[in-house]
């Protein structure tokens, strides 16, 4: 029963389900005053830059949230930026149930997280020898990834945890991606699925204290960004995907096919990584003569080698 309920929300999550009317809305409730969340007891000064600079006919109330200057209806919470890079499903019913659960979602998917986390973490002090013998490899985007592989090389957020595909064996690839950076590191967990942890940082400038317009309440950040300046910023799983069974514990647990269709493209397993170090480079795809040159300059000047998808090197 727990399973078909399951399948039902996530059926509903990608209808695609015109949002009610305003005034609909206003009557089932969408715009009231929300319960006063500690989360959320932040200083309007404090907020990210996006929230200030589209506050103009808004008024900020620390721990409740943005309220309309003129009509009093409140913003909710889950419509303010960033809130997808929490890496959770918002669905069209939101106008609904996001006045009663408020943020609570969130910190459920930490508090079951954290559980998961430390059940793997007996599983992989137990099969060491296995899960360091995978390749976690972190692909990058298509545009501007020779900066964005400076950054996480030379400038490097390594206490945040980074999300990485992983692979038993070659061939390295990842559909048309052009670049992987092989990453050494713990994996804090290991998913035949997309976990979809969200999103978060792991180089100097893609995240947090310098990007001001990230959501930031303190279950995700800690306020200000303390987390990522002492322990470093934590990603957890989808609960789907705890209650699916994909959790990697032991090399019986590995599914090829999802490996498979990580090389393909189609869809991408996960692996979280805590303090990271880039070992290697994989050039999977063509390059131009000039990009070609840049990564070699970079693999030179950090050290580390170059690989083909099959592993060798280049």
């Amino acid at each position: 029963m727990k399973l078909l309920r399951k399948v039902i929300r996530n059926l509903i999550l990608e209808l695609n389900i015109p949002k009610h009317s305003l005034d609909k809305r206003k009557t089932f409730g969408y715009f009231r005053k929300p319960k006063h969340d500690k989360d959320l007891d932040i200083p309007f000064k404090d907020l990210p830059r996006a929230w200030k600079e589209n506050s103009g006919e808004y008024e900020w109330f620390p721990g409740y949230g943005f309220q309309h200057k003129e009509e009093n209806w409140w913003v909710p919470n889950t419509q303010l930026p960033g809130f997808d890079k929490l890496g959770l499903n918002v669905s069209s019913f939101v106008w609904a149930y996001e006045p009663v659960v408020g943020l609570n979602p969130a910190r459920e998917k930490r508090k079951t997280g954290k559980e998961i986390k430390r059940k793997f973490s007996k599983s992989y002090e137990q099969n060491r020898e296995f899960f360091d013998s995978l390749t976690y490899v972190h692909w990058l985007f298509a545009t501007k990834f020779i900066e964005h592989a400076k950054r996480m090389i030379f400038n490097p957020r390594s206490k945040n945890e980074v999300s990485v595909g992983w692979y038993d064996k070659p061939p390295f690839k990842a559909g048309n991606s052009k670049i992987g950076l092989i990453l050494s590191g713990r994996p804090t967990l290991v998913s035949n699925l997309n976990m979809q942890s969200g999103f978060a940082s792991s180089d100097e400038d893609a995240f947090a204290s310098n990007n001001p317009d990230q959501f930031i309440p303190s279950f995700f950040m800690g306020r200000g960004g303390h987390r990522e300046k002492s322990s470093g910023i934590n990603k957890y799983p989808h609960a789907d995907v705890i209650d699916w069974d994909a959790i990697v514990y032991d090399e019986n647990d590995v599914d090829p096919k999802k490996i498979d269709a990580l090389r393909s493209g189609k869809s991408n397993n996960e692996a979280l990584i805590d303090n990271f170090k880039v070992s290697g480079i994989i050039i999977a795809n063509d390059i131009s003569d000039a990009e070609y040159e840049a990564i070699i300059e970079l693999a030179s000047a950090a050290n580390i080698k170059l690989y083909d998808t099959s592993g060798d090197e280049l």
